[in-house]
Order: C-alpha cells, then sequence, then structure tokens
C-alpha cells in the first residue's frame, strides 16, 4: 500500500467504509495504548505556534526539593560490590543500556542482589 495513489472515489468509499465500523471499548483502548508508545500524534506547525503563544509569560514550575535531593539519574549504585556514580556511568563504562541496568537494579532476583543503589547521607543530618 505504501507510496499507492488512489482516485478520488475510492478514497471516499474507503472513509465512508470506516465511518460504519463501530470500535468496541477494549479496541479503543488498545489503539490508545498503541498511540501513547509511538509518542501520541504529532502536532503540525499551527498548532505548535497557539501553544507556544498560549504559553507565553507561563512560567515552569519549579522541580521540588525532594527531587532535586533524590534524582534517580544522579545517585550512587553499587553493582557486583564496585560503587559508580550514577547509573550512566556504568552503562559507559560497561557499555550497557541504561534501562537494562534500571531493570536489574529494580530486580529482585538472586541474580542481581549485588546490584542496588547506594543511601547517602544528606548534608546537614
Amino acid at each position: 500500500m505504501s507510496g499507492r495513489i488512489f482516485s478520488e472515489e475510492t478514497i471516499l468509499k474507503m472513509k465512508e467504509s470506516g465511518k460504519k465500523k463501530k470500535l468496541t471499548d477494549e479496541h479503543k483502548k488498545n489503539i490508545s495504548i498503541a498511540v501513547k508508545k509511538r509518542g501520541g500524534f504529532p502536532h503540525n506547525e499551527e498548532t505548535k505556534k497557539k501553544l507556544s503563544e498560549f504559553r507565553v509569560g507561563i512560567k515552569n514550575k519549579p522541580h521540588s526539593k525532594f527531587m532535586k535531593e533524590n534524582n534517580p539519574n544522579f545517585c550512587e549504585v553499587s553493582i557486583d560490590g564496585i560503587i559508580y556514580k550514577s547509573i550512566k556511568e556504568y552503562c559507559i563504562i560497561h557499555n550497557i543500556s541504561y534501562n537494562t541496568v534500571k531493570n536489574r537494579l529494580n530486580s529482585k532476583t538472586k541474580k542481581f542482589e549485588d546490584w542496588f543503589r547506594v543511601k547517602t547521607k544528606k548534608k546537614g543530618n
């Protein structure tokens, strides 16, 4: 179907046949999940401009104090007895994906029991 050109009559027939179909709630839910997984529908330039104009003068909310102090991207991790400054540092050194390391850190299996986030004391405590 890629690159195929349809006549106006065929396009109208396809539109009409699509309107007659009734989707179940489950089907609608599955479509919604699929769209979210691929990043949603992209905005066209006109919509982007309207959204931008709407946000003029509105400041972004600051990160909470909690997130500044507990940013998961910059917490130390202990992997097989070696402490790394961050997950990203381990990923760069060992050429492994960030998500793989995160999944292993969150894993409850015995295989990765030596993989954990290091709890550090906060300054002033």
